[in-house]
């Protein structure tokens, strides 16, 4: 039956896209520490990769439904010492996750804030939400909550990995919180703010 040789053929097609991804991700996540370690970080405006990020995302997130919002003060700089492609891929890992988890119509908001010398960024989505006792569990290496319209294998469980692997790497933080009085799930990054020169 050509019908369903033709159906086979594009579900074996899939998982060798899927297989290709996740092994690409786990070479990258192996490569992140070593990498990290030896690179020359620079001063990098957040507001930069930031609105690059926003922008470059926007259309799928329309075709989707689904509202990117970023707030951040014009009026401020906001700078820290990176290496500037690690960052933006962790930044985008997140907005990967929020995008995966948020119901058509919903909001995606980064929000960008200076605190006592510290750079805080929030990722906030209106998705359902993680559960408390499985908010540290989810930063682990191929640990998912896939979402239920989602099929199988569609997400390797390394994209928080990473990305809290880069911000470490970048003397920061990332957390995982509930939105208060609010549904949805709030990724927090908070990085040194720039002074001096760099590594």
């Amino acid at each position: 039956d050509p019908a369903q040789r033709d159906k086979l053929l594009d579900i074996v097609a899939q998982d060798v896209t899927r297989l290709d991804r996740l092994l690409s991700e786990i070479a990258d996540a192996s490569r992140i520490d070593t990498e990290m370690s030896r690179a020359e970080t620079r001063a990098v405006e957040l507001d930069g990769v930031l609105t690059v990020l926003a922008e470059m995302h926007r259309p799928a997130f329309a075709a989707e439904r689904l509202r990117l919002t970023l707030d951040m003060p014009e009026a401020e700089a906001f700078q820290v010492f990176a290496v500037e492609d690690r960052l933006g891929q962790g930044f985008q890992n997140l907005l990967n996750n929020a995008r995966s988890f948020s119901p058509p119509g919903g909001e995606i908001t980064i929000r960008v804030a200076r605190e006592d010398g510290v750079i805080r960024i929030d990722f906030d989505d209106e998705g359902p939400g993680i559960a408390e006792e499985r908010r540290e569990a989810i930063f682990d290496r191929f640990h998912t909550l896939r979402p239920e319209s989602e099929p199988f294998g569609a997400h390797s469980g390394l994209g928080l990995s990473i990305s809290r692997q880069i911000i470490d790497a970048h003397g920061g933080t990332i957390q995982c919180t509930s939105r208060a009085g609010e549904s949805g799930a709030r990724f927090t990054i908070r990085l040194p703010a720039a002074t001096g020169g760099g590594s």
